[in-house]
C-alpha cells in the first residue's frame, strides 16, 4: 500500500470517526432527553396526586371535628348544660376553628409537598435544555476534532512528499 492511499485511509477513518462520534453524542442526547422529560411528567403526576391526597385528608378530618364536636355536646349535655349558649357553644365554636385551622394546614401539607415536585418537574426541564445545548457543543467538537485531524494527517503527508 502506498503512502498516499495510507494517508488518505487515516484521513478518512478519523473523519468517519469524528462524524461518527458526534452522531452517537446527539443520540445519547436524545435518550437523556426522553429520560428526562419522563422524569417530568411523573414529578407533574406525584405533584397532582400529593394535592389531591391533602384535599382528600383534610375532608376525611371533617369527620374528625364532627365526632369531636358530638361527644362535646353529649358530654355537655349529660351534666344538664344547655349546649346552644354560653361556655358550651364557646367550646364548640372553638374546636370547630381548631378543626377548620387543621384542615387548612393539611391542605397546605399538599400544596407544598406539590410544589416541591413541581420545582423537581422544572427543574429536570431545565437540566433537559442545559444536557442538549452541552451535547451540541460536544457534537460540534467531535465534528470538527474529525475535520481537524483528516486535515492535519492529509497536510502532513503533503508535507511529508
Amino acid at each position: 500500500m502506498s503512502a498516499a492511499a495510507l494517508a488518505i485511509g487515516v484521513g478518512a477513518f478519523q473523519l468517519f470517526s469524528g462524524l461518527q462520534q458526534s452522531n452517537d453524542i446527539l443520540e445519547q442526547a436524545k435518550l437523556s432527553r426522553r429520560i428526562g422529560q419522563l422524569n417530568a411528567k411523573n414529578f407533574e403526576l406525584e405533584a397532582f396526586e400529593a394535592e389531591k391526597f391533602g384535599f382528600t385528608e383534610s375532608a376525611r378530618y371533617k369527620s374528625v371535628i364532627d365526632k369531636t364536636i358530638g361527644s362535646q355536646k353529649a358530654i355537655l349535655a349529660s351534666q344538664g348544660v344547655n349546649v346552644h349558649t354560653g361556655t358550651a357553644a364557646v367550646i364548640q365554636a372553638e374546636s370547630k376553628l381548631t378543626g377548620f385551622l387543621n384542615q387548612l394546614d393539611i391542605q397546605q401539607a399538599g400544596r407544598n409537598k406539590a410544589k416541591g415536585l413541581r420545582f423537581q418537574a422544572s427543574a429536570s426541564r431545565l437540566g433537559q435544555a442545559f444536557d442538549q445545548a452541552q451535547a451540541a457543543a460536544n457534537a460540534s467538537a467531535a465534528r470538527v476534532s474529525g475535520v481537524a485531524n483528516a486535515g492535519s494527517t492529509y497536510l502532513g503527508y503533503k508535507l511529508r512528499s
